[in-house]
């Protein structure tokens, strides 16, 4: 697979004043290895592991436990946010036995970030600061560097259940960010600014040497297209394009080639990394961690324990069986050939030990599995009575401590998945953080669905029929007629044979579908294809006819339609702009578009992902990919901002909107697929609630949402599935 972004990384090392030319030993870089866990095979993990508390480990102490984020991060399963927390959670339980050993005790401060695609989803333990730069605004993790107990958290190795900050951002072509350590919260956030905007990655280690006064650990890294040419003074790996084709899995920032550049202001060179996918020799495999041993030793002493009563019992057994060929084959008399000395009983007493070495090997097998589902139980009541005896008040560690849990419960459940006690566990953990999340769950169901393969990208509704709009394998827009409470289908889905690819309407060939809308002025459903070719249907399709839309090639990725007193507009986030066509007096859209935004009001490029336009008024609404929501009139900016949303279930990803126009519900749906949520706000931007299924894998590919007005009914689509669910549960 190949990766959608490269990095170029650097390093800066500052100890006691001095820039070391050497990567720091905690930093790592490392995409996918080939024997990756399914879902992560396009992931690139970055870790920087800082010192912390009164003792400092040895170089190799850090860049192990670094090693191991990465592996263990790749060998996990589920989503990005539970495997960083996986990892968090190891480490630090592993630093935790470590010190109550009675060792020399140590802690450390931890960022991990994973880049799936354009997403960059961010943990942190202890103080740790993370910036990032994209489409010129900058970003910091935690947001206020100047608040002492957002930054100053407990670090590794401190407490049972880890603290763990997390957050996401969307990133693209240039975006620049940085790791480091708590010294570069007491740098002034312009400077911090302008050491982002840089020409090079080169240019933002040098900006940073300047701030820096004793102690300064960082990377920095630059995400860039995978085709373009390295303008680093940097040696130059080989591309992911081609390293993945051949079969090269790894790569690491500590194996990488790094070359020391001289400021021209003569100051110590400062080291810089090159592109990440350069591939090493892997890695050796890692000795078992403290848990792991002690889980295989308990095994082992279990299945020495059962093989040594089995073979108690056996002899006993054995024994009788003696008494009983004394007594029914007693000794032959003097000069007389005894039974037992012909070949069949020769055979016997050899066969009799090996009989006895398979009963004890099966016997032996059949317990294991046992004593591996016992031992995982064991563990889980231990992680969720430590869950249940953290106070309320600590919302943050309780639902860590949760998060924890579930994460055994999971991997409990691959030996017995329907097992009461876990199934209980897992139900009260949910329970728990859903209550203090504010998360509403909801048994979501299917009303309707397509043919494998099938994947839907688009959901209209009116009155009682809902138009569906299918993507894969090739575009097609589907009917489906809805009993009169709205909880069910009346009828099976209906294609639209003029709404597909490679339809022929009024000589018109019908290409790629990206977006579909219901024109409630003409009473039509419209459906428009990327080469701008316009098809409108009648709703019970007695007649369809299509247009190609003037100025067309001038788009440069349509992603939404929307229709408003007659005209229709198009969402072209390529350029950030919203084309409105004016409808002529016959019902066409027959002149050029005008430009909604024009010249410096334009949305920045390549984030804008929906849009829908209040019916009363007009007022715009554009959302955009890294979960901001923005309100227009008129080309306009209106004042809007999300708010009131509870602690950790801010929007940091967003992919679709539904702007509900109902006067008695007049609120927005926002989808965030990476979340698995679909998340209700006023028009103000207000939080209402937030609706995740009792079974998460329903959300896992929801891609569009409407809502049925007046019937408490919200409909989403998410694979080849059409889903339902009542608000009011």
């Amino acid at each position: 697979m190949v990766f959608e972004y490269e990095a170029l990384v650097g390093h800066l090392y500052v100890v006691g004043g001095r820039s070391i030319s050497a990567a720091p030993p905690g930093a790592l870089v490392e995409v996918a290895p080939r024997k990756a866990a399914r879902g992560r095979e396009a992931d690139t993990f970055f870790t920087l592991v800082l010192p912390s508390g009164d003792s400092i480990a040895p170089t190799m102490f850090y860049e192990q436990m670094a090693q191991l984020a990465a592996e263990r991060y790749f060998n996990s399963s589920g989503s990005v946010t539970s495997g960083l927390r996986d990892v968090f959670h190891t480490l630090n339980q592993n630093l935790v036995e470590h010190n109550a050993s009675g060792k020399r005790a140590y802690e450390a401060n931890m960022l991990c970030a994973v880049l799936r695609g354009a997403d960059l989803i961010v943990g942190r333990i202890g103080p740790a600061v993370m910036l990032l730069r994209h489409e010129g605004h900058l970003r910091t993790f935690p947001e206020d560097l100047t608040e002492d107990e957002a930054l100053y958290t407990p670090p590794l190795g401190v407490q049972p259940i880890p603290n763990v900050r997390m957050t996401q951002f969307r990133v693209a072509a240039g975006t620049r960010f940085v790791m480091g350590d708590a010294n570069i919260a007491d740098f002034d956030e312009q400077k911090l600014s302008d050491a982002l905007v840089t020409s090079d990655v080169t240019g933002t280690l040098l900006a940073f040497k300047d701030l820096a006064k004793l102690q300064l650990t960082l990377t920095a890294v630059e995400f860039v297209l995978p085709e373009l040419p390295v303008l680093e003074s940097v040696l130059v790996g080989e591309s992911t394009t081609q390293f993945t084709a051949s079969g090269k899995t790894k790569t690491s920032t500590r194996e990488m080639p790094v070359v020391a550049v001289a400021p021209p202001d003569g100051t110590a060179p400062v080291s810089i990394g090159t592109i990440i996918d350069v591939p090493v020799v892997p890695p050796e495999k890692p000795k078992r961690t403290p848990r792991e041993q002690k889980a295989a030793t308990e095994m082992q002493r279990r299945a020495n324990r059962s093989i040594g009563s089995s073979a108690l019992i056996f002899s006993r057994f054995l024994a009788g069986i003696n008494r009983l060929i004394d007594k029914f084959f007693p000794p032959p008399k003097e000069g007389q050939r005894g039974w037992l000395s012909s070949p069949t009983a020769a055979g016997l007493v050899l066969l009799v030990p090996v009989g006895v070495v398979m009963m004890v090997i099966v016997m032996w097998l059949s317990g294991t599995g046992q004593s591996e589902f016992e031992m995982c139980l064991d563990e889980t009541l231990r992680r969720a009575d430590l869950a249940r005896g953290i106070p309320s008040s600590e919302r943050q560690t309780v639902i860590s401590a949760w998060d924890q849990t579930l994460t055994q419960v999971e991997g409990c459940r691959e030996l017995r998945p329907a097992d009461p006690t876990l199934l209980g566990i897992r139900a009260e953990g949910r329970s728990t953080i859903d209550g203090l999340s504010q998360i509403t769950r909801r048994e979501v169901y299917a009303i309707d669905s397509f043919g494998p393969g099938t994947a839907l990208s688009q959901i209209v509704i009116q009155g009682s029929d809902l138009y569906v709009l299918a993507t894969e394998p090739q575009s097609q827009v589907y009917q489906v007629q809805l009993t009169s409470d709205g909880e069910q289908r009346a009828t099976v889905g209906q294609a639209i044979p003029s709404m597909r690819t490679d339809a022929s309407v009024n000589g018109y060939p019908v290409g790629q579908i990206f977006d579909i809308a219901y024109s409630t002025d003409d009473n039509l459903i419209l459906a428009l294809d990327k080469a701008g070719v316009l098809v409108t249907c009648s709703p019970r399709f007695l007649q369809c006819a299509a247009q190609e839309l003037i100025g067309a090639e001038n788009w440069v990725n349509p992603v939404a339609i929307a229709t408003w007193s007659g005209r229709l507009y198009v969402l072209d986030s390529g350029v950030g702009e919203i084309w409105r066509y004016e409808q002529s007096g016959d019902g066409s859209y027959a002149s050029a578009p005008s430009e909604y935004f024009g010249g410096q009001g334009r949305l920045p490029g390549g984030i804008a992902v929906d849009f829908d336009i209040e019916d009363s008024g007009g007022n715009v609404y554009v959302l955009l990919s890294e979960g901001i929501l923005r309100k227009y009139n008129s080309g306009q900016q209106q004042e809007l901002a999300l708010v009131g949303f509870p602690v950790g279930q801010e929007i940091q990803s967003a992919d679709a909107m539904y702007l509900d126009d109902s006067p008695i519900a007049n609120v927005i749906y926002l989808i965030s697929q990476q979340r698995a949520a679909i998340y209700e706000v006023t028009r103000g931007g207000t939080f209402v609630a937030t609706y995740r299924p009792s079974d998460e894998n329903m959300f896992a590919l929801v891609r569009a949402v409407v809502a049925a007005p007046g019937q408490d009914m919200v409909y989403a689509v998410s694979g080849n599935a059409i889903l339902a669910f009542k608000k009011g549960g």
